[in-house]
């Protein structure tokens, strides 16, 4: 099955994390909480604070998000990630080839 490929690097992960922030991608509040809990899982691990107070929704959203997680292992939560971000920018990785052979990318990419 093709499932079973080998996870991938935290290069490629950081790669995508990268572009996703340097995109002008539209992610609805699901979206945002499914990446930003992918993120935290992917680079931490399980969720390890308290919950927000009652005043902090975002903050609870955020951590309810990456709380029902649960165990999830790093390189899955990297690659399911990475899949968000393929979704959402389907050619992010033809971009951040040209970026790695240094291409253009920074002029066309900007802030």
């Amino acid at each position: 099955a093709k499932m079973a490929q080998q996870a991938p690097s935290e290069a490629h992960f950081h790669r995508a994390a990268d572009h996703l922030k340097s995109s002008k991608v539209k992610l609805s509040d699901d979206e945002q909480l499914r990446l930003y809990a992918l993120f935290k899982q992917a680079t931490i691990g399980k969720c390890n604070t308290s919950r927000p107070g009652m005043l902090d929704f975002v903050g609870k959203a955020k951590w309810d998000a990456w709380n029902a997680l649960g165990a999830l292992p790093q390189p899955d939560a990297r690659a399911q990630y990475i899949s968000q971000v393929c979704q959402h920018c389907p050619t992010w990785q033809e971009s951040d080839e040209s970026d790695a052979a240094g291409a253009e990318g920074e002029a066309a990419g900007g802030e």
